[in-house]
């Protein structure tokens, strides 16, 4: 088959649909299982990206094959799968036109899939063989096998000696009829064999037929699916996310019009407005906003519209201030046909940023329409941030702007109403005509219809005014099978005081239907437990790994969930919190439930963690969901000895130090260890760490491993620490840079070839800033003057901005060493020569450099007794401090504005002293 270019249909998840008889194929199953499953399940995460084997080998529950949904349920796993492979023996598997329960199944699946009445026949088997390729050749790629008779006759011959009656049986073949359809479909499959992968017609051993499978799949996924995994943007992933919201939520919304008509209107409006969209929850916001944006994308009366919109929570990094404005910018200058040469840096550019492109999109001719919806749901960077502090206040004339939260949002609405004059629509209960059509558009798509009496009890429901409880209602009186008890499922269900209620009445129905004889579990508190009190949501394979689900077992659960959940990137979420609520009350009501639930999943994750070796980013997308999921579960558990030992785990601490260091910060000081306590410990794992490298490169026996000291620098682990524990214990923070420092030496002079790009000078540099932070100060000036005699040659012969940099970065260092030992007249000289290079040389230097190097003069003039001097440095900081920190107040700035205060003070202006210090 020629390779062809083919996304993943989950673009964070990669599944893999394994078909073939139940009986006499288990070998086959356990050698992929054992030996080729890790293979590529280690593949897919270094691409980020989750693996599934959607493997049906236990074949179906009682209570599935009862009801006759096992062709359903296959055929359904299977579409949504990436690749098929099927592998036959000699059993053709379940057939039969004269089984009266197999053609029940037949009976409910042609609702799905009018097809199979031509086909009924045939083995269930056959089925996904014919939905998996041979129904459309070449559409999903293939690999099909069939093993050599002569294994299944020596198999049966070995059954047959021995008296095993269920051997023999599992290697013949059920009947000549069998054996004529099965020599029917490999003629078949063999005439398609150039849209396949593979078709292999007699392979020997199950190894060597798990061996071929595993081949033509490793080479798939290597020169196709993962390959174009690394080539699609992240943007075009993550705007595909915010679009199949839009799609989604458009198709939900029943209400009342006139909000859309106002919001039309607003577009056509010489001096349009701004609107802020406010309502409880379930209410329909997004629905509504979702509905008006299809409405003006499609309406070509509105061409000239340039609609960027955002759905926070509804994509990856969606809730993220920073991602937000990054993708705003990015889609408006996409509409407006412009190139940025550079992504914003900072949060004032990044807002700055959107103010011009605002006014780029109206200066080319277009209207700008800017929605965000649900603004209650984005993360805080700090927790002193200012209310919408990201939005811009000024917007350019003509921009129509819609903002949508909650009711009970009072911070942000209080803003966007009284502050910026946004006009407000409150979303209002629906009224009795609304409930009707809402209620016989939901039915009809159903079939399903209601008569006048029951109608109107549901409408006269005071609850079902709201749109996700008559949603709610209507999806339960759909799946209720039961007509002459249909008046009292109605009465059950508008009987309940709260939608949270009304989803206990779900989970109620789920136990009934999806808790199964063969699983003796409650499937149903077990995989809904999980997805409540993880912290980012967990995927199939997660909860399926966790309780040893089997995959049968979970995929009618998974199925008969899909109007509760919401699933991006494979990790699956509540799709409403009314039924986080439900959960918690129905099954973890006590301390004990809770616990019981946590350590489950902190059993599972740790277990994954035991699976990685020592190297870092072996499996990034594993690594990143430990991080994520192991310190704050260990903290739910109040498990204070579980929260310190994840912290210590140094692929944990550097997943979090990149990803929400300030966060790490809070967990550890939960621990109530002191940080020079907590810096032992990490040197502790430091030396266990360079033990293991050891062990991992002897088991190993790689010709060109690196040695443990480069493995370890590599992870940057050591930089990470001095960074975070600076502040909080300059004697840790010590340690960690000279070891950093001795080791990076070390590994420069030995291997100089391997490190081109790594300077001595600037890790001594950044030893000697340590000393000096530390109070070493003797240590401090005697290395700083070192780097400068080097750093000066450098200059020398090569001005570039880089040298440059280097040189102010010793002379600061030299200044701050000075200032600390109380030396003013040598660190007046050299912060100076900072100050001078930084006004000669502007292009190297980012503003914190000036602003850090304007507090350091300010303090030194403070302490000369220069007060006017002083407070003039201090309000050039301040000022680069409010670029920086835009919309915060952070630990830094609440610093500087006491030293303005000092200044004040000192120049007897007590009024904007007092103004400081508050």
């Amino acid at each position: 088959m020629t390779l062809q270019t083919r996304a993943l249909q989950d673009k964070k998840t990669c599944r893999i649909f394994f078909s073939s008889p139940f009986g006499g194929m288990e070998d086959e199953r356990e050698e992929l299982t054992r030996r080729y499953f890790p293979k590529i399940h280690h593949l897919c995460s270094l691409h980020g990206i989750q693996f599934v084997a959607v493997d049906m080998r236990w074949g179906i529950t009682s209570e599935a094959s009862s009801s006759a949904q096992v062709i359903n349920i296959c055929l359904r796993e299977l579409d949504r799968s990436d690749i098929f492979v099927g592998f036959f023996g000699q059993r053709y598997g379940w057939f039969g036109a004269e089984d009266k329960a197999l053609q029940a199944n037949f009976d409910n699946a042609i609702q799905h899939y009018p097809w199979l009445d031509r086909f009924r026949d045939k083995s269930v088997t056959e089925l996904e063989f014919l939905h998996g390729h041979l129904n459309n050749p070449g559409d999903m790629p293939s690999v099909m096998c069939f093993r050599d008779k002569a294994y299944d006759d020596i198999k049966r011959q070995e059954g047959s000696d021995i008296g095993n009656k269920k051997q023999v049986f599992k290697y013949s073949a059920e009947s000549e009829l069998s054996t004529q359809l099965m020599d029917d479909l490999k003629k078949r499959v063999q005439e398609t064999k150039e849209k396949t992968l593979g078709v292999y017609m007699n392979y020997k051993t199950p190894a060597e037929g798990a061996e071929l499978m595993f081949n033509d799949i490793w080479k798939y996924l290597t020169e196709v699916f993962l390959k174009d995994a690394e080539v699609e943007s992240k943007s075009s992933r993550i705007n595909s996310e915010h679009d199949a919201f839009l799609s989604n939520r458009s198709l939900l919304y029943v209400g009342n019009e006139d909000y859309i008509k106002k919001l039309t209107a607003n577009i056509n409006l010489e001096n349009p407005v701004c609107y802020a969209i406010t309502g409880p929850a379930g209410s329909g916001k997004s629905s509504l906003l979702s509905s008006w944006l299809k409405q003006i994308k499609s309406d070509a009366t509105y061409s000239d519209l340039c609609v960027v919109y955002h759905f926070v929570g509804a994509a990856e990094e969606s809730t993220d201030i920073k991602s937000m404005l990054n993708r705003l910018i990015q889609e408006m200058n996409n509409q407006a046909g412009h190139t940025m040469e550079k992504e914003p840096q900072e949060m004032v550019e990044r807002v700055n940023e959107l103010v011009v492109c605002l006014e780029r999109v109206i200066s080319i001719g277009k209207t700008a329409v800017l929605v965000i919806d649900g603004v209650e749901k984005i993360k805080k960077s700090t927790k002193v941030e200012k209310p919408l502090y990201w939005l811009p206040k000024n917007l350019p004339a003509g921009v129509r702007m819609v903002i949508s939260t909650k009711s009970s949002d009072h911070e942000n609405i209080k803003e966007l109403v009284e502050e910026r004059k946004f006009q407000q629509i409150e979303i209002l209960p629906l009224t009795e005509s609304e409930q009707k059509d809402l209620s016989e558009k939901s039915l009809m798509q159903s079939g399903k219809q209601l008569s006048p009496p029951q109608m109107e009890r549901i409408v006269a429901a005071e609850e079902t005014k709201n749109p996700l409880y008559l949603k709610t209602t209507l999806n339960e009186l759909v799946v209720f099978g039961h007509f002459r008890l249909l008046d009292k499922k109605i009465d059950s269900l508008i009987s309940c005081p709260s939608v949270v209620d009304l989803f206990d009445k779900v989970l109620e129905r789920l136990e009934d239907d999806y808790n199964v004889k063969e699983y003796t579990q409650n499937l149903v508190e077990q995989a809904l437990c999980s997805i409540c009190l993880s912290i980012g949501g967990l995927s199939e394979t997660d909860i399926k790994a966790i309780y040893n689900i089997p995959a049968h077992i979970w995929s009618s659960l998974y199925f008969a969930l899909q109007t509760y959940i919401i699933e991006q990137n494979g990790i699956i979420r509540f799709a409403f919190t009314e039924l986080e609520e439900a959960v918690s009350k129905r099954y973890l009501k006590t301390t004990k439930d809770r616990e019981r639930c946590l350590l489950d999943l902190i059993q599972y994750f740790e277990s994954e963690k035991e699976k990685l070796p020592p190297a870092f980013d072996h499996d990034k997308f594993l690594e990143s969901k430990l991080a994520h999921e192991l310190p704050w579960l260990y903290l739910k558990l109040n498990d204070i000895e579980g929260l310190q030992k994840s912290l210590l785990d140094l692929k944990i601490f550097n997943v979090l130090f990149k990803d929400c260091m300030s966060d790490m910060i809070e967990l550890w000081d939960k621990t109530e260890n002191k940080w020079s306590e907590i810096g032992e410990m990490y040197m502790k794992q430091i030396d266990m760490l360079l033990v293991d490298f050891h062990l991992w490169i002897e088991e190993n026996m790689e010709p060109n491993a690196e040695t443990p000291g480069i493995l370890l620098i590599n992870t940057g682990v050591l930089d990470n620490l001095a960074s975070m524990i600076k502040n909080r214990s300059e004697e840790a923070a010590l340690k960690f840079t000279e070891r950093y420092a001795k080791i990076a030496i070390h590994s420069i002079e030995t291997y100089p070839h391997r490190f081109k790009k790594h300077d001595k000078d600037v890790i001594m540099n950044s030893l000697a800033n340590q000393y000096a932070d530390a109070g070493k100060f003797k240590e401090a000036v005697e290395l700083h003057l070192k780097v400068l005699e080097v750093r000066k040659k450098k200059y020398e012969d090569d001005p570039s901005e880089k040298n440059i940099d280097n040189l102010e970065r010793s002379y600061h260092g030299l200044g701050t060493a000075h200032l600390k030992m109380h030396k003013y007249e040598q660190a007046d000289e050299y912060l100076k020569k900072c100050k001078d290079i930084m006004d000669e040389n502007p292009g190297p230097f980012t503003k914190n450099d000036r602003a850090v190097l304007l507090m350091n003069l300010g303090v030194l003039c403070l302490e000369s007794n220069k007060y006017e001097d002083a407070l003039d440095y201090n309000l050039q900081c301040l000022k680069l401090y409010e670029e920086i920190y835009f919309g915060h107040l952070p630990e830094a700035v609440g610093q500087h504005l006491t030293n303005l205060g000092l200044c004040y003070r000192k120049l007897n202006n007590l009024d904007e002293a007092e103004k400081m210090y508050k």
